[in-house]
């Protein structure tokens, strides 16, 4: 089923990158999917807490967005019963770098401080490397406990399953990364399925 699954992403990768040449740029939105699913699928995800039992906010998130680099193959193994499209549609919006838009985010329904590159930078300056603690993000946000960065999600084509790409750090020398697949149900998102897929 895994590979059924395998070929079905690499055809779908395939016609969205059209006949030679370079690919489109991946689109901020999705046919079929809200311009707030996007926050939404971040809301769902910080809830969770994804294994993580203090996750109880304030949550800073970190605006800039990391590319996925890792193809599909590697969040098929990691989530196996993650839809072939939408995994297609996490790699293609995923193919370069970028940041969310902090209108997108603003209505969160949870307390979250959205963090640009200029006060993430002043915040990091005052990390303690030596004890592991986050001082600057302790100081100015207690409780938050660590920085989450997301990735865009994508989507299946019934709108109603997503994947992302969830990255925290606790200590100056301490993140990891988790691919999580998530379903709407009765109108909200919600996490069905997770995984661990880097620490550091």
């Amino acid at each position: 089923m895994v590979a059924v699954k395998r070929a079905a992403a690499t055809i779908l990768l395939a016609l969205a990158a059209g006949c030679g040449g370079e690919g489109p740029e991946p689109a901020p939105f999705v046919v079929g999917v809200h311009r707030w699913d996007d926050a939404a699928v971040v809301e769902a995800v910080l809830r969770d807490g994804i294994g993580r039992s203090d996750a109880r906010g304030p949550f800073a998130v970190v605006l800039a967005r990391p590319a996925w680099g890792d193809g599909a193959e590697r969040v098929l193994d990691a989530l196996p019963g993650a839809g072939a499209d939408a995994v297609a549609s996490f790699v293609e919006r995923n193919a370069e770098p970028g940041e969310h838009a902090v209108w997108a985010f603003e209505d969160l329904g949870v307390r979250a401080a959205l963090l640009d590159a200029e006060e993430l930078a002043e915040l990091r300056a005052r990390d303690d490397p030596d004890t592991g603690e986050l001082a600057g993000l302790d100081l100015r946000y207690p409780g938050a406990g660590g920085y989450w960065t997301f990735t865009l999600p994508g989507y299946g084509a019934d709108a109603n399953e997503a994947v992302v790409h969830a990255v925290f750090q606790d200590a100056p020398r301490s993140s990891s990364g988790h691919l999580v697949r998530l379903r709407r149900q009765h109108g909200r998102w919600a996490v069905v399925e997770h995984a661990l897929v880097w620490i550091s």
